[in-house]
């Protein structure tokens, strides 16, 4: 070979490797993001630094501008939930309580410490005026420590109860664990002997506070209960129902979370409801208060951080997309799709929103359900919405939408295929159900659960240019047989695995694909063999897959939990196209751009464009 020729090759392979990888951007701006958000928690030296702690994504979250932006703050907690935020005064540092155990760190520069050789989860973290810790334990009972690093446990009735909640009088004489579904527990011996509370009896305690003026409150999943003797009585607070989160203003306020409204008091007795711009629906877990402004109030809620400035009256919610700044947690999309004039439509759990040049915008025009898939019909302008409460249709190429009132109304429709001949002919899947059957534009329907049995979940359908209908389900791959009307199993070598998509290739209608809790199958003959689509993704569930249009030897697979992966050479091999944290998403959906040249992976930590260099 000549040094000329060599060049070329060499060259010329460069440029198919180039031509092969796609530069990843994050492709959110403008779109909504949300939180499970269990805990929040502010530094008394600190005012303006806040920690909150989510449990969807299960991450730790950092502000450091009084809540206008969030940052994540995990490294060291290997990815786990975070359930409690604890600042220890005495040693100036964080303690953070998360499902894989209990961490700390005094400078925000360092990595989080794991403390202790328990690696259970911690639900609680209590202190005491002398600075001892009390920590409560997934595997029951509680731990108790005078320097913050050794651990004692107390002793409780064996088998320990699960306790969720603590609190400590400043003496650290009297001791309450709330439990779950084994009433209240009090200690009246800095935890030598305890004793239960009749009026909680078996029931789940899910918050306790102790203030030295007003007393200790207890909840219930019924009832608010206080005492003001430390606690040897207690009383009925009727106007109160489960109270996940009690905390105290510098200006004395008491402040209570309940689901969808804060109630606030002077006295801890009368009570008044706030909570203007909270979603009523949605349950509180947690309030701080800020240490230099008592009409500053904080709460984390089941979809994410709210903000007050007037003392609970009025709430914004701290996760709002349409700027530049980062917000707590990450952009929840289900579904894309391109709409008639080739805008990228993404459903969310707000709504549809429509990708303008430079940012997403939500079509005020559409319901703000939350939106789980999508399908377009061959006329080119009948395009369909699956949502948490039913179908939703456009018969204007996606530019607006109605809703299709039927007997699915209220039911979640999580996958739509439509007939591409005919625009009202369409299969729905239903969440956690099976498959049901329209042939006027989803306003009457049929089930189509022949063959499928009782408890079978269907997870995907596919129907190709051939008329056949496959669904994957919960153990395998069905077949409609549509002379007998009901569902054929088709003999695979994962029948005994959940079949999360099953594609045909347009490209040739005889070969056939199937993700599934165990990788990737692929058959070659419309379903009569299968065999592993190539190396690289065993052991991988695969939820997703997008074959690129321009390029044969290019697709992906978007898997649960571990990302995306990619194959150059026609599915021969699959690697890893994310590293570090994504590499640990769980991909949603997925897009091509008509040339090929671009793809979109809605994941669920947001929106990522690759673009093939």
């Amino acid at each position: 070979m000549t040094r000329l020729m060599y060049l070329f090759l060499t060259t010329m392979l460069l440029v198919a490797c180039q031509n092969h990888t796609a530069r990843w951007e994050s492709y959110n701006q403008g779109l909504p993001t949300y939180a499970t958000a269990i805990t929040i928690a502010m530094q008394p030296t600190d005012p303006k630094t806040i920690f909150v702690g989510t449990y969807d994504p299960p991450a730790l979250w950092r502000s450091d501008d009084g809540g206008d932006t969030w940052v994540r703050d995990d490294r060291g907690l290997n990815d786990s939930a975070v359930l409690v935020a604890h600042w220890d005064a005495p040693r100036a540092r964080w303690l953070i309580g998360a499902v894989s155990g209990l961490y700390t760190r005094a400078d925000a520069r360092d990595a989080w410490r794991r403390i202790g050789q328990n690696d259970y989860a911690v639900y609680a973290i209590a202190q005491d005026r002398a600075g001892q810790l009390y920590i409560a334990y997934a595997n029951g009972g509680i731990m108790r420590s005078s320097d913050g690093e050794n651990w004692v446990s107390l002793p409780m009735r064996d088998p320990a109860p699960i306790v969720l909640a603590l609190t400590a009088s400043p003496d650290g004489q009297h001791l309450f664990a709330g439990t779950s579904g084994q009433g209240l527990w009090i200690s009246h011996d800095g935890g030598k002997t305890w004793a239960t509370v009749d009026d909680l009896t078996d029931d789940y305690v899910s918050s306790l506070f102790f203030d030295p003026e007003l007393g200790i409150f207890a909840s219930g999943s019924r009832e608010v209960f206080r005492s003001t003797d430390n606690g040897y009585t207690w009383t009925s607070l009727p106007d109160l129902k489960r109270v996940f989160a009690f905390a105290r203003a510098s200006n004395g306020a008491l402040y209570a979370a309940m689901t969808g409204r804060v109630a606030k008091s002077r006295d801890g007795n009368h009570w008044e409801f706030v909570g203007e711009g909270l979603r009523v629906q949605d349950r509180i877990f947690d309030l701080a208060i800020a240490p230099d402004d008592p009409n500053r109030v904080y709460v984390a809620a089941a979809d994410g951080v709210y903000r007050s400035r007037d003392g609970g009256t009025t709430w914004t919610w701290r996760s709002e997309g349409g700027g530049t700044l980062p917000l707590l947690g990450y952009a929840d999309v289900n579904a894309l799709i391109w709409d008639r004039a080739g805008r990228l439509l993404a459903g969310t759990r707000a709504g549809i929103y429509r990708r303008t040049s430079d940012a997403w915008m939500r079509d005020e025009q559409s319901p703000s359900y939350s939106i789980l898939s999508f399908a377009a019909a061959g006329d080119e302008k009948t395009f369909y919405a699956g949502a948490t409460i039913g179908l939703l249709k456009s018969d204007d190429g996606g530019e607006t939408w109605r809703d299709v009132p039927s007997e699915l109304t209220g039911r979640g429709i999580t996958g739509i295929v439509v007939d591409p001949r005919q625009p009202d002919h369409l299969y729905v899947r239903l969440l956690f159900e099976r498959v049901n059957e329209s042939w006027d534009g989803g306003r009457t329907w049929v089930t189509r659960w022949d063959g499928l049995g009782l408890t079978r979940q269907v997870f995907a359908l596919n129907l190709d240019a051939r008329e056949r209908f496959f669904a994957g389900a919960s153990d395998g791959l069905f077949r409609w047989d549509a002379a007998n009307a009901r569902w054929q199993t088709i003999p695979t070598p994962f029948s005994n695995q959940a079949v999360l998509v099953t594609l045909t290739d347009p490209r040739d209608a005889n070969v056939i694909y199937a993700g599934a809790t165990d990788s990737l199958w692929k058959s070659a003959d419309g379903g009569a063999t299968w065999n592993r689509w190539g190396k690289g993704l065993e052991n991988v569930t695969v939820a997703a897959l997008a074959l690129n249009p321009a390029n044969a030897r290019n697709a992906f697979a978007g898997t649960r939990y571990k990302g995306l992966y990619v194959t150059h050479d026609g599915g021969a091999t699959w690697q890893s196209a994310w590293t570090e944290r994504l590499a640990t998403s769980t991909v949603r959906a997925m897009l091509f751009s008509a040339d090929g040249k671009t793809i979109f992976v809605a994941t669920d930590q947001g929106i990522w464009r690759g673009v093939f260099e």
